[in-house]
């Protein structure tokens, strides 16, 4: 079983909070969730920039509304190993999107295809 390779789901390489960072106003937030630190990537882009399936999977949400904010989560389709070597199934969350998602619940996708 193999390690899941990522592509970048951007063009540009703009990203705000990391993966493991503990920002000042939100650190204590994440230690209520159980978390030590922000558990993804906040990336950047321009408006209408295209955003890609960041792996092959199936698209499990897309959706959402104009209060919430728009989103899609992929899920992979096989399972690849998590950090202590066990075999997990992977998710990616792409959130803050536009309402111009291009893929429906149930879909497959391939990586780089335009999900947004």
């Amino acid at each position: 079983m193999k390690k899941l390779e990522l592509f970048w789901p951007l063009k540009q390489r703009i990203t705000g909070q990391k993966f493991g960072e503990c920002w000042a106003d939100v650190c204590e937030q994440y230690h209520v969730w159980g978390l030590a630190g922000h558990n993804g990537i906040d990336m950047g882009c321009v408006d209408a920039e295209p955003v890609y399936a960041a792996h092959d999977g199936i698209v499990t949400y897309a959706g959402g509304e104009q209060s919430e904010g728009w989103g899609v989560v992929i899920r992979t389709e096989e399972q690849f190993l998590d950090g202590a070597g066990a075999p997990y199934y992977w998710k990616t969350i792409y959130w803050h999107l536009t309402k111009d998602i291009s893929v429906k619940v149930n879909q497959r996708v391939r990586i780089g295809d335009v999900i947004a």
